[in-house]
């Protein structure tokens, strides 16, 4: 993920309301540019000649360093009552509801995930594929009052995590094939490193001692051949907020609602083999 893009940054007043009650209505919130951090990727698999790589080196006689200073961001957001008088924010069309709201403390939160999977069999033997995507990304806005600040202060969070997992028959006899030979795609190679005891006969069409990839024999431990990859991310900016008006959006025409953080509005679970 990259930090949010950077928007005009607009002059604050600090005479807005408190809202003690964390009323609802317009609200401004002037986020930070935040920090962010890549979470180790995971892999594990059942190759017999293969394994993941340990971790990426870098040779060479460069190194590389890159440092950005970001501005704040102001947004106007919407805080209204949903049902049974829980609060409930809007920000760029997306609903966000509280899961604590106690007067002088609120926390909105919510989960989205995207679990796909694409399955390919064949029809005259035992052979499959299989593909998942498996991702979830939690956003979480949490305040606090500050008499201070006449305002209100907390964090936003965002934190991702997505699993990719592939999936192959080992064992079968390309006597059972016509046309399209398996498998059909090849995403091992581009994940694991050989063990140099990879290879087969080239009479079979399939690669050199260096590719590893699934062939009619037994590459694997097991009745198939798995890769599984996972990464996690997250990312974090102090917040400070305040209110403009307990007037909503559509009695203000004045107001528009501006683009959401990134990462609120995107889709999870995109990555695919």
């Amino acid at each position: 993920m990259r930090p949010i893009a950077l928007l005009p940054v607009l002059a604050l007043s600090t005479t807005g309301c408190i809202g003690a009650n964390g009323l609802p209505g317009l609200w401004y919130l002037q986020v930070a540019a935040g920090t962010e951090s890549e979470g180790d990727v995971t892999c594990s698999e059942n190759f017999t000649d293969a394994s993941c790589p340990e971790g990426i080196s870098v040779e060479g006689e460069f190194s590389f360093s890159e440092e950005s200073t970001l501005s704040d961001r102001l947004l106007i957001v919407e805080i209204f009552d949903g049902r049974f008088g829980n609060k409930v924010l809007r920000i760029d069309g997306e609903l966000v509801p509280a899961i604590e709201d106690n007067g002088r403390r609120m926390v909105f939160e919510w989960q989205k995930q995207a679990d796909s999977t694409e399955r390919i069999d064949h029809n005259e033997s035992s052979y499959f594929e299989a593909y998942s995507t498996v991702g979830t990304a939690t956003n979480r806005l949490s305040l606090e009052i500050s008499v201070k600040e006449r305002g209100w202060i907390g964090e936003w969070t965002r934190s991702s995590d997505t699993t990719l997992t592939a999936e192959q028959t080992d064992v079968f006899d390309l006597a059972d094939f016509s046309g399209v030979f398996p498998p059909t795609r090849n995403p091992f190679d581009s994940i694991l490193e050989s063990d140099g005891g990879g290879g087969t006969d080239d009479d079979t069409g399939f690669g050199g001692s260096d590719t590893v990839e699934n062939t009619p024999e037994a590459e694997c431990t097991g009745t198939t051949c798995k890769v599984s990859v996972s990464q996690t991310s997250s990312w974090s900016a102090a917040v400070r907020a305040w209110q403009i008006t307990n007037v909503g959006l559509e009695e203000n025409g004045g107001f528009t609602e501006t683009e959401t953080p990134a990462g609120l509005g995107d889709d999870v679970g995109s990555d695919t083999f």
